[in-house]
């Protein structure tokens, strides 16, 4: 399951990126400023005032705000410079002081042309204009508020502020109405088009620096409210400019009378807010629709991820640990392999489940590989509460924030305690195994010597003092002759069997061409029983061919031997594919097996007949047995007594 977050192709909010907002806002003050300033000392007139006639941004207007641009870069720095902001404020507040002086005083501090002269206005020269000058004493003293651990001083700060952007769009709006109607009366008649456009970016960019709570910072939060506002604000304000624009427009031009252009006015405005509004709504449904979607497949999501930490928690040990190694989350299988409590292990660190068996280089190596990123994989000796010592098949996965910074491991445990004794007591059994073949082979190979010895001893009194003995003792010469002979054959169906599968390669055989050879093989006994062989078409298989064919002959000679008296011995040999195994059969019409014996049968040495009956040592089909083991599959029996026998084997394909 892959949950596939869909991202809609429009945004039904616009998106604002704070920093960038305030950086660029500040950039354009201090270059329009620094543009300014240069217009002053080069007497670059269009520099000074963009509108004809209009009156122009005066050389300490522009200083200001070179000052204003500088204190919103350092309220942007990590670790703010307080003193500096309080110092570049206080004298911003000090300049616009001894400027408002000379409006309402007697008393004038000659800094409107201390450095420049202004030859360009007839009236204050040099002197910023009163709503200027109040505009950047507002600002200073939001400035000086903003710095203030005070949260009401902050918020009087986002007032102020908010109160330089009313003016400065007041000014704007005067200015665009004023230029197309040609009336020389203006609210603010001595403030320049660009100054207010600096105050009302530095109106923008401060009031996105607002503390939380701020009346301003409403507009920038990540809300529902705050991005519906910021979707409504532009056109709050554009859609009255645009129209009183256009209602000038019409009057100055006398197309209609005042009566009539009111009324179009207010049909524009109310039909222009219900498009609008009609827009907005279906752009609202649209994205509701999307979230009602997203929240129904993150629902689903949910109740699957629920379902796998279920599973997981039922299955697998997990605990949650810091960069530290401060475990901060187990669950309840963690608890009962452990048989640590949550409050006992919470907050301890994971030395605590630490056996003493591996190297120190080994958990070096582990933290390498998980700091970098990577997830480690291996098995783990831990010690419980009691000292109890368990084995965890461990995967250790570290999670990365956003910044790419790893903030928690997750680790992810199957208890393989029993796996690992299974697997040393196979470790140690398929020794003692070896050891056993091996003595086995030594043992039989050596008692060959003495048995030869007692067999040739008794050839010679049977050779030289046969005459001399009587009836018992040449019995009794017949008996260990008897008795020497089948112990040799005991002793070599031993060593076959300890040596099967030894020094062996598996090879790509035709089981047709083995059945053939085994038939050729037991020809003699084949044509003296007069035994019915047939053979279904078989596979070629990768198998150890000595062992192989050895298994065949077994089973077709035991069911020759083993064959009922006055009847045909008949023998059918099959197979069958199944999944990834091939299934052979020898099906006979022999004597059969009883129930019971049906297991029994594969024992070493074990005989069901005397040797009265039937000859043999009783290890063929253990020697079978070995055979099919050492190729991976299993073998058994289905049999009813005086009816017959089918043995069924198995070769897994390689």
């Amino acid at each position: 399951m892959i949950l596939k977050l869909v991202n809609p192709k429009f945004k039904i909010y616009p998106q604002i990126n704070k920093k960038v907002l305030i950086q660029g806002s500040a950039i354009f003050i201090l270059v329009v400023s620094v543009l300014v300033i240069i217009g002053w000392l080069f007497k670059i007139r269009m520099l000074l005032s963009i509108v004809p006639g209009a009156p122009t941004m005066k050389f300490n207007t522009a200083l200001s705000f070179l000052i204003v641009g500088t204190i919103i870069f350092l309220y942007l720095k990590k670790k703010k410079s307080s003193m500096v902001i309080t110092l570049l404020s206080i004298f911003l507040c000090s300049v616009s002081i001894f400027t408002l002086f000379p409006y309402f005083f007697e008393l004038s501090f000659n800094i409107d042309n201390l450095i420049v002269s202004d030859r360009y206005s007839r009236k204050f020269p040099g002197r910023m204009s009163i709503a200027t000058t109040i505009c950047f004493l507002v600002f200073s003293t939001a400035s000086l508020g903003k710095l203030s651990k005070v949260k009401s001083f902050q918020k009087i700060s986002d007032l102020l502020v908010l109160g330089i952007g009313i003016v400065s769009l007041q000014v704007i709006v005067t200015y665009i109405l004023q230029i197309l109607a040609k009336s020389s009366v203006l609210v603010f008649n001595s403030m320049a088009i660009h100054t207010a456009i600096l105050f009302l970016l530095i109106s923008i960019a401060f009031s996105a620096m607002s503390s939380k709570g701020g009346y301003t910072y409403l507009l920038y939060e990540n809300h529902t409210g705050s991005k519906l506002a910021r979707t409504l604000v532009p056109f709050v304000i554009m859609l009255p400019i645009c129209l009183s624009f256009l209602l000038l427009f019409v009057l100055n031009n006398e197309w209609i009378t005042t009566d009539v252009s009111i009324s179009l006015y207010t049909i524009a405005y109310t039909v222009l807010s219900l498009l609008y509004l009609y827009h907005l709504t279906n752009r609202l449904n649209k994205a509701d629709i999307k979230k009602k979607q997203l929240e129904s497949s993150l629902y689903n999501t949910n109740q699957e991820l629920m379902q796998f930490k279920y599973a997981l928690d039922k299955s697998s040990i997990v605990m949650i640990n810091d960069p530290r190694g401060i475990i901060e989350y187990v669950n309840d299988k963690f608890c009962e392999i452990s048989k640590f409590t949550r409050e006992e292990i919470l907050g301890k660190s994971e030395k605590v489940l630490r056996s003493g068996h591996h190297s120190k280089n080994f958990h070096r190596k582990m933290y390498e590989t998980i700091s970098n990123g990577e997830v480690w994989l291996g098995g783990v000796k831990k010690m419980d509460k009691y000292g109890v010592y368990y084995w965890v098949q461990t995967a250790v996965i570290p999670f990365k924030n956003k910044s790419g910074d790893i903030y928690q491991y997750l680790t992810i445990g199957q208890d393989i305690t029993r796996h690992k004794w299974l697997s040393s007591q196979y470790e140690n059994l398929k020794l003692k195994t070896k050891e056993m073949e091996q003595f086995t082979y030594i043992a039989s190979h050596d008692l060959q010597e003495p048995l030869r010895t007692v067999k040739g001893m008794s050839n010679i009194l049977q050779q030289e003092y046969s005459n001399k003995l009587d009836k018992d003792g040449n019995a009794c010469l017949e008996y260990i002759t008897s008795a020497t002979d089948r112990m040799s054959h005991l002793i070599k169906a031993l060593l076959d069997y300890s040596r099967i599968g030894i020094h062996q390669k598996r090879e790509k055989i035709d089981c047709n061409e083995v059945i053939d050879i085994v038939c050729k093989d037991l020809a003699i006994i084949i044509k003296e029983t007069k035994t019915v062989i047939t053979v279904d078409p078989l596979p070629t298989l990768l198998v150890y061919p000595m062992e192989f064919r050895l298994l065949l002959q077994n089973l077709v000679s035991n069911a020759i031997k083993f064959r009922q008296e006055n009847k045909t011995p008949k023998i059918h040999i099959g197979s069958e594919k199944k999944d990834k195994i091939i299934l052979f059969s020898v099906k006979d019409n022999g004597i059969g097996i009883e129930k019971k014996h049906k297991r029994i049968i594969f024992a070493i040495f074990k005989r069901l007949h005397s040797l009265d009956e039937f000859e043999g040592t009783g290890i063929g089909l253990a020697h079978s047995e070995k055979i099919v083991h050492l190729h991976g599959g299993e073998i058994w029996v289905d049999s009813k007594l005086g009816e017959g026998s089918t043995f069924y084997f198995t070769i897994p394909l390689i």
